[in-house]
Formats: C-alpha cells, sequence, structure tokens
C-alpha cells in the first residue's frame, strides 16, 4: 500500500469535490478561451497541451493536499486549493516524495498556483505576498538533467542491457500470445505497443496517451514499402513544435494487431480508434498509463523507468551511435532551442 501511494497519488476529478473540479475545468475554458472583459481571468491565451498539463497539476495539487488531511469539504474551488494554509500542506507532501527538497515540479506547481491567486481566484494581498515569498525561496532554474533522471540513465552502459531493453514488447507479445484473449492480455499487449512506440518515438506522455490510430498514423511514400509516420500537430504539443516519427514496419505490425485482436477489450463498449482508450471512451488516464509502464519495465527487465525517460534514453542512444549530432537529437525530441539539448547531453556525452 505504501509503494503504490509513492508511487502514484493523484485522484481523477471524479474522486475529487464536484465544486472543485467545476472551478478548474472553468479556469480550464477560460485559459483556452479567455474573456478580455471578465474579471476573473487568465491573463493569456494557452495552447492545448499547456491547458491539459496546468488540469493535471491541479489534480496532482489537490491530491496531495487531501492526503496531507486538508478535508475535501473545505476544498470547494481553486481558491480554496491556492489558499497559503492549504497550499502548504500539499507542497510538504509533494516535497516530502522527494526527500524533503524542493524539485522542478513544486517549483511550477507554486507558479500556477500564484497566477490563480492573482488572475482567477482573486484572494488577499497578504495570501498572494506569501505564495509570491514561497515561489520565490522555491524556484529551480531549468539548467539540464536532474541527478535522479543521470542516475537512471546509467543503467544502459551496458550493450545487453540496451538489447534487453529493445527486445522488452516482442518479449512482453509472446507472453500474451500463450494466454487466453481477454482484458488481461489485452493489458499486456496495450503496454507493450506504449513501451514500443517510446522506444522510436520519444513522446511526451499526455501525447502518447492521446494517439489515434486513424488521425495521427499516415502512409509514407515509399516505393520499395509500406510505411507509415507517425504525424502529431503543433496544437497538441508541449512547447508547440511539430513532431514526426517513422514508425518501423515490426512496430507498426504489434500496433495492428493490437487494434485488431485486444483494443477492442479495453473500450469498455464504445468503438474507439484511440491506441490507449480508458473506460469511459475517452483516453487511457495519465496515471493509470504511467503505472503501467512502469511496473513492467520493472518487473519484466528490473529496469527503474518512468514514460518520460524514454525521451532520455532515445537521445543517448542516438548520440552513442551519433556523437555530436545534437541537431538531429534536437529535431527528435521536438526541443525549439538546441541549447536545452546541449545542457540535456552533453555532459552525459563526456562520460
Amino acid at each position: 500500500a505504501t509503494r503504490t501511494v509513492k508511487n502514484s497519488y493523484t485522484f481523477s476529478w471524479e474522486q475529487l469535490p464536484q465544486a472543485l473540479s467545476a472551478d478548474a475545468q472553468a479556469f480550464k475554458k477560460a485559459s483556452l478561451h479567455p474573456d478580455p472583459f471578465a474579471d476573473n481571468t487568465p491573463p493569456q491565451l494557452v495552447r492545448p497541451a499547456t491547458a491539459i498539463q496546468r488540469d493535471r497539476m491541479l489534480r496532482r495539487l489537490a491530491s496531495a493536499e487531501i492526503l496531507s488531511k486538508v478535508d475535501p469539504s473545505n476544498l470547494k474551488s481553486l481558491a480554496d486549493l491556492v489558499s497559503p494554509e492549504n497550499l502548504k500542506r500539499g507542497l510538504h507532501f509533494l516535497m516530502d516524495r522527494n526527500d524533503g527538497e524542493p524539485n522542478q515540479h513544486v517549483s511550477d506547481m507554486l507558479l500556477l498556483a500564484l497566477g490563480i491567486a492573482r488572475h482567477w481566484a482573486s484572494l488577499p494581498e497578504d495570501s498572494i505576498r506569501q505564495i509570491e515569498v514561497w515561489t520565490r525561496k522555491l524556484k529551480i532554474s531549468r539548467q539540464g538533467m536532474t541527478e535522479k533522471n543521470r542516475e537512471r540513465l546509467r543503467q544502459f552502459t551496458s550493450d545487453d542491457v540496451i538489447r534487453t531493453f529493445l527486445n522488452l514488447p516482442d518479449k512482453i507479445m509472446e507472453d500474451a500470445r500463450r494466454r487466453p484473449v481477454d482484458t488481461r492480455s489485452a493489458l499486456k499487449v496495450q503496454t507493450a505497443v506504449a513501451i514500443a512506440l517510446l522506444s522510436v518515438a520519444p513522446l511526451r506522455l499526455n501525447n502518447l496517451r492521446c494517439l489515434d490510430r486513424q488521425r495521427h498514423f499516415r502512409h509514407a511514400f515509399s516505393v520499395d514499402d509500406r510505411q507509415f509516420q507517425l504525424v502529431i500537430p503543433a496544437a497538441e504539443v508541449k512547447n508547440n513544435q511539430d513532431l514526426e516519427f517513422p514508425i518501423p514496419a515490426r512496430v507498426m505490425e504489434l500496433i495492428e494487431t493490437y487494434m485488431r485482436v485486444y483494443q477492442p477489450l479495453l473500450t469498455n463498449g464504445h468503438p474507439s480508434s484511440l491506441l490507449f482508450p480508458g473506460r469511459s471512451g475517452g483516453p487511457k488516464h495519465d496515471t493509470a498509463l504511467r503505472r503501467n509502464i512502469t511496473d513492467t519495465v520493472y518487473k519484466e527487465i528490473g529496469l527503474r523507468m518512468n514514460p518520460h525517460l524514454f525521451r532520455h534514453v532515445c537521445a543517448l542512444l542516438f548520440l552513442k551511435v551519433n556523437p555530436g549530432q545534437y541537431e538531429s537529437v534536437r529535431q527528435l525530441l521536438g526541443h525549439k532551442n538546441i541549447q536545452t539539448t546541449i545542457e540535456f547531453y552533453a555532459s552525459f556525452e563526456q562520460n
């Protein structure tokens, strides 16, 4: 039970107070379509990917506060959520998960809370000043890779480990084929598809979970053989960059088998072309997909991974074969600025 709370603490909006959820959805809507004449409105338009990310952060903050003994009945709005007393409890919970230290997640959470306090919730000035103080004290500038991710990347120094890692989707699929075709085996194949895609197309988790077989996979022009491209438009990407990845035939075959045989068992009766459908018919919950990937990789081959680490692994393996080609890595990961790519991987290449 302790491990579950440690690794997955985020509640869905359905599990959180209804009034808080309604206010959060109103905030999200206003962020996407701000009314310049409204008194409480986010200061600027944001892209859909940013609105989704903020929505997820608010769920995490609400969950952290409730797990820190804030009474859910006292969370009726975003004003309640970012009030200094409740906010402090939630931040302590998040920092306790990081050995008592602030991290980028806490820093970003405070910036979001401050924006809500100022522009949406209209908290009293003394409350806003308190959040401002915490925001300055706990601010973390993004510079390169975290030590935690560096440590996990050191798992990939052995060619045998890399080979085992890259062959994992095939291993999972072989095991699933020996089992009855049911929901259990369908979930195994779904996870194999997620791992296979992340290994060749280093997506952020939100883009992964929203992949649609009809919308995002397109035929590539080739005289010799049938090829597919995974194409995600900029509006759906965190940093507003178009993403395109060639999908190897073996991965596409896995996807096609999954969509034909296993995926219909996971839609709860809702016909869907989503690769990772949830029971409601929309995309699978990010927490559930993350947990499936993380737990499966550790159980099958003993590596401690999370979906975002796949991005670093892909970059690392590319640079291992193509030293110094940071521009190619920048394009692979969809970074806007090549300096971001260099800060992340230059020192690792020298190790």
